[in-house]
């Protein structure tokens, strides 16, 4: 009798990632696994990723504080960015006010 073919999750995951939307996605999902990293606690508690399109990212915060802090610290965050992450290819930043997901 044989045993069935069995597939891993993450290859299965890596495959209808790149079906549905290829690099664009996976580069947004790794963006918004490492936002965390990238500001304090308290920015990420009220921030997210909520876009990447044309190597502009774009990040979604709760309330006008959290885009003032933003915009100060635009520069920084840019060159973390590219330190953490040279495979993509992010050139601009924009921040706009939104609900937390």
């Amino acid at each position: 009798m044989n045993k069935p073919d069995f597939t891993a999750v993450s290859d299965v995951l890596k495959s209808e990632i790149a079906r549905l939307g290829g690099p664009k996605v996976q580069h947004l999902l790794t963006l918004q696994k490492i936002w965390p990293s990238i500001v304090n606690s308290d920015i990420a508690a009220h921030t997210h990723v909520s876009q990447y399109t044309n190597n502009t990212l774009t990040i979604t915060a709760d309330h006008p504080a959290w885009l003032t802090e933003l915009n100060l610290m635009k520069g920084e965050l840019l060159s973390i960015l590219r330190s953490k992450c040279p495979q993509i290819a992010v050139a601009e930043l924009v921040f706009r006010l939104g609900k937390m997901r």
